[in-house]
């Protein structure tokens, strides 16, 4: 992987149509007065710089005249090439040195020049990585072996510690350092993995971190699963919604019932504990009983897909009826009506528009994928930097001279792979 080389296509950037003419009666004005200074070689030059732009605008015009009509192929073929791209640039700049394992940022030096920090990536950046990896297999035999050549770098995480085996939030032998959260992220891209290559190793290894996950479970504030094995003083959403998630995976792949139970029990306390009365979710409560109503949006994307789930393997229209209501609250709070684009940073982003798609594939209405494309088409456009690196945040320009870090470029090529791969669901509805 290490001497990997890169050949990335050159995309054309997004424009805003303000911007652009803008620029465009500047540049008008500007030529009228050097016309009489300057030579017609220095003219066409300046013609060069209009045209380039409204020939990008022209380019995403056509992007987005897809969405209001027809999901056309070509736009997955466009989501899976970014995503492919997000894989091969993370690991060509996100390798520490000679070591075997990846940092969980690079530095900017100049243009085309990142440095990989010191310092190694943590489980949840291990989390997304693996998701990002597993849904880009269910495409492609070359991926599928990526993340099998893959899976021994989470091994370095991996601590047995009082009578059970996680993953630890940074690799070795250093200080017990154990997220329940963490590892709900990990076990859902091993079964994501299972899903892709139907490689047992996959299973087995999800069902292992689980039984961590499962160990954070206590009668304590009325049920559900606490955040971190070392500070056991709040339970939050994020800790117990993709535990949810993954036990309705594992019900549905082993077909055992006393997963769908334990979902069942986790949902209702998620549900009694944290949802908001605008049908969104609080991020946590402590062991005092006090709750911590701040929102964001992973949390209530998780949820999202977890009814979603529920509806799939109960058939029973009430969870439907909840995902739907979920996702009107989610959507009026989160995305912007203007750019498409998702007021969070991307690691938490890319959890609620997968909660967009599970409901498109749930309920059929095409209009949760069509937000989803034209919210990835604005981070393609606006939030990737010079040399093809993703920002934090999905709804504002990337500052070229920031670090860049591996989650958010884990969550930007899942998600374009999850995109993509929901479109396809609709290209085979609707032939």
């Amino acid at each position: 992987m290490h001497g990997m080389l890169i050949h990335q296509s050159v995309e054309n950037r997004s424009f805003h149509t303000s911007q652009v003419m803008v620029s465009y009666c500047f540049t008008v004005v500007c030529t009228k007065v050097v016309f009489d200074m300057l030579k017609i070689g220095t003219i066409a030059c300046l013609c060069v710089a209009i045209t380039v732009p409204l020939m990008a605008m022209r380019s995403l015009d056509a992007k987005t005249a897809a969405i209001g009509t027809h999901i056309r192929r070509s736009i997955a073929a466009d989501f899976m090439r970014w995503g492919q791209s997000t894989v091969e640039l993370s690991l060509r700049d996100f390798f520490r040195g000679h070591g075997r394992l990846l940092a969980t940022r690079v530095r900017f030096v100049s243009p085309h020049h990142w440095v990989a920090a010191r310092t190694p990536a943590t489980a949840w950046d291990q989390g997304l990585f693996i998701l990002m990896l597993a849904a880009g297999a269910e495409h492609r035999a070359a991926d599928a072996q990526l993340l099998r050549r893959y899976l021994p770098q989470l091994m370095w995480y991996w601590r047995v510690a009082h009578g059970v085996g996680g993953f630890n939030a940074e690799p070795g032998h250093g200080p017990l350092d154990r997220y329940y959260d963490d590892n709900e992220w990990i076990t859902w891209g091993l079964l994501r993995g299972y899903r892709a290559t139907h490689d047992s190793v996959f299973l087995k290894a999800a069902e292992s971190d689980f039984q961590f996950v499962l160990s954070g479970r206590s009668r304590q504030l009325g049920g559900g699963i606490f955040w971190h094995e070392q500070d056991k003083n709040y339970k939050n959403t994020c800790a117990n919604a993709p535990a949810v998630i993954d036990a309705l995976q594992l019900f549905q792949i082993t077909h055992r019932r006393r997963y769908r139970r334990i979902a069942l029990a986790i949902y209702r306390w998620i549900n009694t504990h944290l949802q908001a009365p605008d049908h969104l979710f609080y991020d946590g409560e402590r062991i005092n009983h006090t709750i911590n109503k701040m929102e964001w949006s992973y949390n209530t994307g998780a949820m999202l897909t977890a009814n979603c789930l529920l509806y799939r393997a109960t058939h029973r229209r009430t969870y439907l009826i909840r995902a739907q209501s979920i996702a009107h609250s989610a959507r009026l709070k989160w995305i912007s009506t203007a750019t498409g684009g998702v007021h969070d940073g991307g690691p938490f982003a890319w959890v609620l528009l997968n909660g967009f798609l599970h409901l498109y594939r749930a309920d059929n209405q095409a209009r949760w994928l069509r937000m989803v494309i034209k919210a990835m088409l604005y981070v393609h456009g606006r939030c990737r930097d010079q040399d093809g690196l993703y920002g934090n945040r999905w709804d504002r320009a990337v500052r070229s001279d920031s670090p860049r870090s591996l989650l958010d470029q884990a969550a930007a090529g899942g998600a374009f792979f999850q995109a993509a791969n929901a479109i396809n669901v609709y290209l085979r509805r609707h032939n």
